[in-house]
Formats: C-alpha cells, structure tokens, sequence
C-alpha cells in the first residue's frame, strides 16, 4: 500500500472515539420517556377475553337464529312443501300429517295447507309418490320459488323427453302399417302443448300450483299448465320409473291417442281439424252443444265448431260423439273453401 492511501486511513484513537460505550445506552435507556402506570392497567386479562369471546359468539348464533326463522304466514308454499317432504322422507304417504303437527295442523296453518294439497293431487293423478318432494317440485312454477333450481323447469325438460320416447314407442308397435311421416304426425298431435294443457285443466291441476302472489289460479296461462304437466311426468319418471310414467301417460292421453290413430285412417275429422288448426291457428278446436232433440234414450245433438273467434256451420248426430265428427267434416269443408257435407238443420 502506498503512502498516499495510508494518510487517508481513520485513526485508530478516532475509531475508539466513535465506538458508544456501555454506560452511554444505559444513560440513554434511562433519559427516555417512562412507560405509564394506566397503561399496564389498560391490558385485558386473558380469562376476560375468553368470557367476550365466548358472548360475542353466543350473539351471532342468535342473529343467525333470527334470520332464519322467517315468520310461517310469509314463507313461500313451495319452500313449505319442501320441509313437509324432508319431514316425510322417502316413504309412500298415507294421508297422516307430519309428526308434532298436532293442533296446529288441524287449526288451518300454512303447513297443514300444503300438505293437504300434495296429497289432493296425488289423488287427482292417481298416483302416490314415494318421494312427495318430486310432487311439490313439479308444482312450483318460477314464480312461486325461492330460487329456479328449485321450479319444475328442470323437470319440465325432462318430462318433455319422457312423454315423446313413450308416444313414440307406443305408435311403433302398435302402428306396425304406419309409414314414418304419419307417426310423426300423430306424435306430434299428442304430444303438442295444446294437449298438455287440456290434459292439466281437464284433472284441474291449475288448482294444485304453487304460484306467486301477483298470479290468479283462476286464470293460469296455457303455458303454465303445458309446462306442468310436463312437469308432473318428470316427477312420476324419477320417483316410480319408466313403467310407472307410461302407465300415468297412457291413461291421462288416452283421448288423444285414440283420435290421432283413427285420425290418420281418414276416420277421425276431429283430429284432423285439430292438427290443421293447431299448425296454422296455433289454437284448439271448441266444440259446443247448440241444441238437442228427442226422448233421453234416444236423444239427437246439434254441434257447432269453434276455433278462436271462427265459427262453423253445425251439424247433428244421433249423439255427442258423432256430431261433433260431422261438424268438424262441416269445418274442414268450409276451410277448403268446399260446401258443408252435414245439414245444419234437423
């Protein structure tokens, strides 16, 4: 190293001067500001923080308790449905309420309501579920749900899927002459939501739905109790299996499935009408009794057709039956622009 870098080396008595002696940081320690006597007070002993902890808990459960529990009179029938259904399990009902019912259920409350309609329209569908809850989902319309996973919209989808496979496999069996287009046609017949909704309001289903407040069971939409019915086809699937849907869907569309077959013979002029109206009206034929003749056992009615606010020339017959088919013959005649083939008069 060279002289001139030496030079600029610290002294060694200048870095013993800088280095802080012992003594200095405990005069240093000393000088600064004591530590206050409440503040040694103000710490919370631990058995104290224990016991607040403990009631602060104790009051959240309680806020939580409070929230839900919502007053009976205002909850959702649906959501009623779906705790009696919990409450029941998956055991066939038998028409005995829920356990610690008691006199409430009889006084009218809300919970014995519902149950008394699921278990109503179980007779209605002539069908007694194992799981009731599939029957209050199949009821709940959207507006009647806490939320739409719990509405029959899923069902719906499936139901829909259901009752085509079995109408279809009804007509390939049964059908064996019947070409594809024909079996489409009478598929489609049975199956339309027109039928749907007539099937719903001929059991009188509309009564058994769970809606929302601002809805009228009076005047259910059409495609309300399309869906329904779907619905309701879903449930039955799920909860007793294939069988036990085909069995539900060939009673309650035994109507229709008659008239579509015979229709596609050429002998059934209601069922051509139908599907003419319903493919290019998009509506259902109305058939109405205008008058009837003769003793009780051998009586004669006059039928008039409407579709909307069409009206058709009548037609009589020796009963209902027969002259409805002549007033629909009447109808296609005067839609085809050709002159009615029955008299209106008798």
């Amino acid at each position: 190293m060279d002289s001139e870098n030496k030079d600029k080396l610290i002294p060694e008595n200048d870095v013993a001067d800088s280095v802080v002696s012992e003594d200095d940081v405990t005069d240093n320690i000393a000088a600064e500001e004591p530590i206050e006597e409440n503040a040694i007070d103000s710490v919370v002993p631990e058995d104290r923080i224990l016991e607040d902890n403990e009631k602060n808990e104790g009051d959240a459960i309680d806020r939580e308790g409070m929230a839900n529990h919502v007053p009976e009179e205002t909850r959702l029938e649906s959501d009623v449905a779906m705790d009696l259904a919990e409450e029941i399990g998956k055991h066939a009902v038998d028409g005995s309420a829920p356990e610690n019912e008691g006199n409430a259920s009889r006084e009218g409350s809300l919970r014995h309501e519902v149950l008394e309609k699921l278990l109503a329209c179980q007779k209605v569908l002539k069908y007694s579920f194992k799981n009731i809850g599939l029957l209050a989902a199949a009821l709940t319309h959207t507006s009647g749900a806490s939320h739409r996973l719990v509405s029959n919209e899923r069902l719906e989808f499936l139901g829909d899927a259901i009752l085509g496979a079995i109408i279809v496999d009804l007509l390939y069996h049964r059908c064996e002459s019947m070409m594809e287009g024909a079996m489409t046609q009478c598929k489609s017949a049975i199956v339309s939501r027109a039928t749907c909704t007539r099937v719903s309001r001929e059991l009188k289903l509309e009564t058994f739905l769970f809606l929302g407040k601002g809805m009228n069971h009076q005047k259910v939409p059409a495609s309300i109790l399309a869906n329904m019915q779907e619905s309701i086809i879903g449930a039955i699937y799920l909860d007793g299996g294939l069988e036990a849907a085909r069995e539900y869907i060939l009673r309650v569309f035994s109507e229709e499935i008659e008239q579509s077959i015979e229709g596609e013979s050429g002998q059934n002029y209601k069922m051509r009408l139908q599907q003419w109206t319903q493919k290019v009206l998009h509506m259902m034929p109305y058939y109405r009794v205008l008058e009837q003749r003769g003793p009780d056992h051998r009586k004669c009615f006059k039928v008039q057709v409407h579709v909307g606010e069409h009206q058709f020339q009548g037609a009589w017959g020796k009963n209902k039956k027969e002259a409805e088919q002549h007033a629909a013959l009447n109808a296609l005649c005067q839609l085809e622009n050709q002159p009615p083939v029955y008299p209106s008069d008798y």
